[in-house]
């Protein structure tokens, strides 16, 4: 699998997970603290990887998510809207994530029929895995 298809599917799983938590994850600085340091981790993989939408989508959850650590290192819960919007924030990421697989798999198979060469008829054939 290349390294780009693995930053998209580790990042649908990291995200798929703190979606799933995020109100444990805004409600406890630890928790808080890590999944940042997940975001900021996919991030890099995905800037490495030259997937420039998902880079902004994840990054726009850091931020949110940021919003959130400060408040919670000030000892103040988590307010209602900044909860939302982080949650927001990753469905987005995962949103990101699906389309650039699809856009990335949705190609479909090519193929060249009938060209002489050498007196033989060749079939060329490319095929895309989809999926």
């Amino acid at each position: 699998m290349s390294a780009d298809l693995v930053a998209l599917e580790n990042t649908k799983a990291i995200c798929g997970r703190i979606l799933e938590g995020h109100e444990v994850i805004c409600a406890k600085s630890e928790a808080a603290a890590a999944a940042f340091r997940d975001l900021h981790t996919l991030k890099g993989a995905a800037s490495i990887n030259n997937l420039g939408r998902l880079v902004n989508a994840l990054h726009r959850s850091e931020g949110a998510l940021d919003l959130i650590c400060k408040q919670l290192l000030a000892g103040k819960v988590a307010t209602q809207s900044h909860l939302e919007a982080f949650r927001l924030e990753i469905t987005s990421v995962l949103a990101v994530a699906d389309d650039v697989l699809k856009s990335k798999f949705s190609k479909a198979k090519t193929k060249t029929v009938g060209s002489r060469e050498g007196g033989e008829d060749i079939l060329k054939a490319r095929f895309t895995k989809v999926g």
